[in-house]
């Protein structure tokens, strides 16, 4: 009866340790998929009369991304700058429209002005970035 008893518990044990295992191969499977998986990430661009909503990648400035966006032919965004070695790029035009005299493009970032330059913020998703031309 002890050899039952034993070959019994074997059995169950074995059975246990091979469906323990499958759980633990699976919840590791599970977590390195959720480790891996790459979420898409947005900006929403506004300026006077139009708002883009494009992708980026992690740690791309708000300058790259609006490059980037201006390539995009069918976004029909463009935009100029003008780089100063010790500020960065300035922007001095948005889809054709200028700043007046004494006035100029300014960033906001979610309703806050921006506290870099547009090649020194790093954009983060879900950003709202808005364009206006106020007066300095």
């Amino acid at each position: 009866m002890k050899k039952q008893i034993s070959k019994k518990v074997i059995v169950i044990v074995l059975i246990s340790a091979l469906l323990g295992g499958f759980q633990i191969s699976f919840a590791k499977t599970v977590v390195k998929n959720s480790k891996t998986a790459k979420r898409e990430s947005f900006v929403t661009i506004q300026v006077p009369g139009n708002a883009y909503k494009t992708s980026f990648k992690d740690g791309e400035s708000l300058y790259e991304v609006m490059e980037n966006l201006s390539e995009k032919k069918s976004s029909r965004f463009s935009f100029h700058s003008k780089n100063y070695s010790s500020l960065g790029n300035f922007v001095d035009e948005i889809n054709g429209l200028k700043g007046n005299p004494g006035h100029y493009w300014i960033y906001y970032i979610n309703n806050k002005k921006a506290p870099v330059g547009v090649s020194k913020y790093i954009v983060k998703s879900g950003d709202i970035i808005k364009w206006v031309q106020e007066g300095i």
